[in-house]
């Protein structure tokens, strides 16, 4: 993906909106990624992959075994004690 600093997408924004119709461009403030530019296409696949909740009875038989030996990273576990 290509990067720009906010510099360049403020003085060039019709420039980089019509680069994001072909891939997206992460826009960088003070050398740390901030924010992405999408063409609209990518924007609505996206959300709608978002919103899609998929059924047990539709995974592979492979989808179903990966999820069965899969563990959550000691990074992200928590306990209820954590979250009241």
């Amino acid at each position: 993906m290509r990067a720009i600093s906010s510099a360049q997408a403020r003085k060039h924004f019709g420039h980089y909106q019509d680069r994001a119709k072909r891939g997206p461009i992460q826009v960088t403030r003070r050398g740390r990624p901030s924010v992405v530019i999408l063409s609209i296409e990518d924007y609505d696949r996206l959300r709608d992959l978002d919103r899609r909740a998929l059924l047990v009875t539709e995974l592979s038989e492979r989808h179903i075994a990966a999820l069965d030996v899969a563990e959550i990273p000691p990074a992200h576990r928590y306990s209820l004690k954590d979250i009241r």
